[in-house]
């Protein structure tokens, strides 16, 4: 019987579950504004992790909060290998996830050029 998921979803399920809060603590002090997780992407050797964040606040300061993250990741990575049940705990990296805000602008040009 195949499993449902396979180990690097269950992975990053996992760290999703984790560092869920202490990902919005941590882009609180940069002043992020609000920040969610909204995918980690895990490597097939679960040697890295990617962790894709949307941030609800101007585009401006999303460079800044993927820097910040990225410097700051170690604590984030601290609290991943006291919590995560696994031989070895990935190395994490952050990016700025723009999905959200590209859909509210193609949204926005659909309805102005609808009148």
């Amino acid at each position: 019987m195949q499993k449902e998921y396979n180990r690097t979803d269950r992975v990053a399920a996992a760290i999703q579950r984790i560092l869920a809060q202490p990902l919005a603590d941590l882009a609180s002090e940069a002043s992020g504004g609000l920040v969610t997780m909204s995918d980690v992407d895990v490597s097939p050797d679960l040697k890295k992790a990617t962790i894709l964040v949307t941030a609800y606040s101007d585009r401006d300061s999303w460079t800044s909060l993927e820097s910040y993250l990225n410097e700051n990741g170690y604590i984030l990575q601290g609290i991943l290998s006291k919590e995560l049940r696994s031989k070895r705990t990935p190395i994490l990296s952050f990016k700025v996830d723009d999905l959200l805000a590209e859909t509210d602008r193609i949204n926005k040009l659909i309805f102005e050029n609808s009148d």
